[in-house]
């Protein structure tokens, strides 16, 4: 990267330090985002020198899409972000052309080793595994030896890419997004000091039905069983998916025995996780989408955001994964608790928790209006129905690049039902259930002064026993 550049990077991040989203009214408060140009999926998140890392792929010359840099970032709560050098610019042969695609990050003592996927030609025909190392955080070096895996084995696709590097007893395995004969796979490979790889095999394939390929894969033990993260392409309606079962054949082959799709929104895509202090297994997603209508913040020179960081567990029994908010985002609320509603509360960012009793048969209906306009004719509608145990999230009349109708189904259990919605300046995600299993994330992108919450419950049999919001801030 030029001096020049990144000299005008670090002026936009410290003006933006100074006052947290400036004048520009959809910058977030406590959702990542590149002080200029654009991003897109999370790489290597790990939790290092005692603080949370975050590189993401990023292009930081413009808003639009170009050849991939590593952002990185780290925090000590996981929402607010300390900007840091880039840490992967395309400089090789093996990269120059398109980049330094998604990849993964792993911890060993005092070095930090980013796993990323080289990508060059005209069309990224040839996709390799690479490896960049750190002594202690600092400037990484690319190794000597790369690309570490040239390619794919012989058989599958040139889409082969995003690797997640990860311990497995005495050795590194990674696991690395591929394809063949039409069907999205994961591969399996093993390395005793990540520059020397051995493929073990095909870890997971899909039946037919899961898409013609699988990107960014994720792998990791959660509960009594394993987990396998996949993006595929080629499922309609389905960003990400919770691949849920056990290893077999000395961990070399994964049987999958239950899936669950981990966000129903427009607007999340290629999420990784990494393990935190006390063992919890975090997530977080890019916030955007490939098919996302261009958004207005291209006009301040920046496009695309992460999610909320997330923590999983197992569902209950069992079965299935809890996902809500790390805990972290309760201390940011403030000005709130137990209120009446119906008026100017949802200035930008604010988290509202809404405890819902149903009787059987009811046909009742909760209806919200998040940031709404004075007048009522703009707003996120948020609405759920007894009779369906369906969410529905309506950003249509919300402003500029608005998206679709999106659902989600989250019936009422033992007749009760919880519904959570983060709000930011250009965000709403929305958490269903008890525990939340059902989540749905979407950019929104209001007029100033659109600020206005209400809320409504019609029909029969359906009562709001607690309605909670509270604004969002920085802890004082």
């Amino acid at each position: 990267m030029s001096g020049t550049h990144a000299a005008a990077l670090r002026r936009a991040d410290e003006e933006l330090a100074r006052s947290p989203g400036g004048a520009d009214p959809w910058r977030p408060l406590f959702h990542y985002t590149a002080a200029k140009g654009w991003i897109n999926d999370p790489n290597g998140l790990v939790h290092f020198g005692g603080r949370y890392h975050m590189f993401s792929q990023h292009y930081p010359y413009s808003g639009e899409w170009g050849p991939m840099h590593w952002g990185h970032a780290d925090s000590s709560d996981l929402l607010a972000w300390r900007r840091l050098p880039v840490a992967l610019a395309p400089s090789e042969p093996y990269d120059l052309t398109m980049g330094c695609w998604s990849g993964s990050a792993v911890a060993d003592g005092d070095r930090l080793s980013l796993v990323y996927t080289s990508a060059t030609g005209a069309k990224a025909e040839r996709q390799a595994v690479c490896v960049a190392t750190s002594p202690a955080g600092g400037e990484f070096v690319k190794h000597p030896k790369n690309p570490v895996i040239p390619g794919p084995p012989e058989g599958f696709t040139s889409d082969f890419r995003d690797p997640r590097a990860f311990r497995y007893g005495n050795a590194w395995r990674v696991v690395v997004g591929a394809s063949r004969a039409g069907k999205g796979c994961v591969l399996l490979y093993e390395s005793p000091d990540l520059a020397s790889w051995r493929l073990l095999g095909v870890l997971a394939e899909s039946d037919g039905s899961l898409g013609h390929m699988w990107e960014c894969p994720d792998l990791f033990p959660l509960g009594e069983r394993w987990v396998l993260v996949v993006s595929p392409m080629g499922v309609p309606g389905v960003g990400s998916m919770a691949l849920l079962g056990r290893l077999e054949d000395s961990g070399a082959r994964f049987v999958i025995e239950e899936t669950r799709v981990l966000d129903f929104g427009p607007d999340f895509y290629a999420p990784q996780t990494m393990e935190g202090p006390a063992g919890r297994r975090i997530l977080i997603g890019w916030m955007d989408h490939w098919k996302s209508p261009d958004p207005p913040t291209l006009a301040s020179g920046w496009r695309g955001a992460m999610t909320v960081p997330r923590v999983l567990r197992p569902g209950p029994g069992g079965r299935g994964l809890a996902i809500e908010p790390v805990e972290e985002l309760k201390s940011w609320r403030h000005e709130g608790g137990d209120i009446a509603v119906g008026g100017k509360f949802c200035a930008g960012a604010a988290d509202i928790e809404v405890e819902l009793s149903a009787e059987k048969g009811s046909n009742g209906r909760l209806e919200m209006t998040l940031r709404g306009s004075p007048d009522g004719t703009r707003g996120v509608s948020l609405a759920w129905s007894a009779a369906t145990g369906e969410v529905l999230l309506d950003p249509s009349r919300s402003g500029p690049a608005a998206r679709k109708p999106c659902r989600m189904t989250a019936p009422a259990r033992g007749g009760k039902l919880r519904l959570r919605a983060v709000l930011d300046r250009c965000s709403v995600e929305v958490f269903a259930g008890s525990p939340p299993d059902s989540v749905l994330s979407c950019l929104v992108f209001p007029a100033p002064g659109d600020d206005y919450l209400s809320v409504a419950v019609t029909g029969n049999g359906l009562r709001m026993a607690a309605f909670r919001a509270w604004k969002l801030a920085p802890p004082r």
